[in-house]
């Protein structure tokens, strides 16, 4: 089966953090289908004419004004049904895919996998006392996930009981996204090793990572100055 890999982004990102992307990800899986969910209306980046966008195997148009953090979030949990496909990995594109991940859905036959976050953030701690989960253990990171189906029904019902509650508004996506998680039923959603996808800054885990992650503003500048680099050095 054709490994299908999907990354959603605004038109502001074409020309920094896709660019990259792509090329990462051709190389390490070069049979592939590499899919884009691209918010934009401007031509020049509907041409697939274009040195970034014209290297996607599929490509699919929102218009601009769903360029919003709970459309990112929610858009997806709903990747299999926008692409037409059983099964989907899905990969922020801030990220760099190192090696060959099409070994990923024999991890586990659940329907939804994903990896931990290196460190639990206190909005988590909180939401989870504050919603009777108790002290969590983990907190998932949902900037890598392997999806079989749908699951924006799920992140919806998750997310009215998150902006009930409250909390910082940057990071609402992912704490609904652990909150759908604790509502799931057990073997329902798998959690991965750690080497399929590893912050940046979790510098023991970096030498075996799959795919690393410049989360955060401060990881984004990092992985621009490297692909600057990279640029300059005629890599």
């Amino acid at each position: 089966m054709t490994m299908n890999i999907a990354t959603i982004i605004s038109a502001d990102w074409v020309d920094t953090h896709l660019g990259r992307w792509l090329r990462k990800a051709r190389q390490s899986n070069p049979d592939a289908t590499l899919c884009l969910v691209l918010v934009s209306e401007d031509p020049v980046y509907l041409d697939k004419t274009h040195r970034v966008i014209g290297g996607f195997d599929r490509l699919i148009t929102v218009p601009a004004g769903f360029a919003t953090r709970q459309f990112y979030n929610e858009a997806r949990m709903r990747l299999c049904g926008m692409l037409g496909v059983d099964e989907v990995l899905y990969c922020d594109a801030d990220a760099d895919i190192l090696e060959d991940v099409s070994g990923v859905g024999k991890e586990s036959d659940s329907g939804i996998m994903w990896v931990r976050s290196p460190v639990i953030r206190q909005e988590w701690r909180l939401l989870s006392q504050q919603l009777g989960y108790g002290r969590p253990e983990v907190m998932a990171n949902n900037g890598l996930l392997y999806m079989r189906g749908n699951y924006d029904d799920k992140y919806r019902a998750a997310d009215k009981k998150v902006k009930k509650v409250g909390t910082n508004p940057r990071v609402e996506g992912m704490m609904a996204f652990n909150v759908m998680l604790r509502d799931m039923e057990d073997g329902s959603h798998f959690q991965l090793k750690d080497e399929w996808s590893v912050i940046w800054t979790d510098y023991n885990r970096l030498v075996d990572a799959k795919i690393i992650q410049y989360c955060n503003d401060t990881g984004q500048s990092k992985r621009l100055r490297l692909e600057a680099l990279q640029e300059a050095a005629g890599l």
